[in-house]
């Protein structure tokens, strides 16, 4: 049954708008999928797969913690701190390594989020065997890309800079929140 599913799933392109919501997705897996699958699906769809129960599962959560840690290595190495303890992972992939290297290369924070974003997206659908397109990795490759497609299509420039906007005043307020409990001691 999964197969007449992940058949349907409609082809896409990482930046075009999302042919249908998170939501409508794993209402039309519910009953299809093993509850594992399933499971997979509802972790990865709010961003929160850390340890996969399938095969998929477990291979983006290895590939996710690999991408993490040399962003923050990279970061680290970057501000001159000291990088966080590595989250341990198995494997390694030269792809993702690769993909990140070459995100941090870029000339804005935007521009290396949507590399990073387009490597996720050909890292999903590596994880689809091709002995089997139409297996449940398709499904989940499917729901992870089409997270990235709501990413992209939720972000708006004015609630960017209120972000900004909202983060540096709390930053100065803090700093001289600081600033005055020093000159009162």
């Amino acid at each position: 049954m999964h197969t007449y599913l992940a058949a349907t799933l409609p082809l896409c392109t990482l930046g075009q708008t999302p042919p249908l919501t998170l939501d409508q997705l794993y209402t039309q897996c519910a009953g299809i999928l093993k509850a594992d699958a399933l499971q997979d699906l509802k972790l990865l769809l709010s961003g929160r797969l850390i340890e996969g129960r399938t095969a998929f599962g477990r291979a983006w959560s290895a590939l996710s913690r690999q991408m993490d840690n040399e962003m923050a290595a990279l970061r680290a190495q970057r501000w001159q701190i000291q990088p966080p303890p590595p989250k341990l992972h198995s494997g390694f992939s030269l792809e993702a390594s690769r993909l990140v290297h070459e995100a941090f290369s870029r000339e804005t924070p935007l521009e290396m989020e949507w590399a990073l974003d387009q490597g996720r997206w050909k890292l999903a659908q590596g994880l689809i065997s091709p002995d089997r397109p139409l297996g449940v990795e398709r499904i989940l490759a499917f729901g992870l890309q089409l997270g990235l497609m709501h990413r992209w299509a939720d972000m708006d420039a004015d609630v960017g800079r209120k972000q900004l906007s909202d983060l540096i005043e709390a930053t100065v307020q803090n700093h001289l929140s600081k600033e005055s409990m020093k000159h009162h001691e």
